[in-house]
């Protein structure tokens, strides 16, 4: 089995310096970028974070991102668009029945006030779902698991 000099490796390497196409150095582009919540929270920085999830208001379900805001929750889809205050939340639940699972995903189940509840399933696996959780919680409002 051959196996290659670390000569014939190192020159295939590119140099620190180089540029990318839309002219940002390498170095600066590895190491730099918006800064993840735990930097941000301590900074005053709002913290933003995007999840991409299906969602049901009872009626039909609608795919698309939602995204976390220090206030409200905001879910962008392509034909709907909703803000979701955290003040107008009244009770949240992970529910994992069969009933109230969306495209067959556990989901955050959101009661809104005058009685509405929002379902809402992230397509990025069960640790996001209990992440958005977390995040709804620091909203101020328990969530039964």
């Amino acid at each position: 089995m051959k196996t290659r000099s670390s000569s014939a490796v190192r020159a295939r390497r590119r140099p620190a310096g180089r540029l990318l196409p839309c002219g940002q150095d390498i170095r600066r582009r590895r190491f730099s970028g918006p800064p993840n919540d735990a930097r941000a929270a301590g900074k005053g920085v709002p913290v933003k974070r995007t999840y991409a999830v299906v969602w049901s208001d009872g009626g039909d379900a609608f795919s698309g991102r939602l995204e976390t805001r220090a206030d409200r929750l905001e879910l962008c889809g392509r034909e709907r668009r909703l803000s979701i205050p955290f003040g107008e939340l009244t009770g949240a639940s992970i529910a994992r029945g069969h009933a109230e699972r969306l495209r067959g995903l556990p989901v955050l189940m959101l009661q809104l006030r005058g009685g509405a509840a929002l379902r809402i399933a992230s397509l990025e696996g069960a640790g996001a779902l209990h992440e958005l959780a977390r995040k709804v919680e620091r909203g101020g409002l328990p969530i039964a698991v």
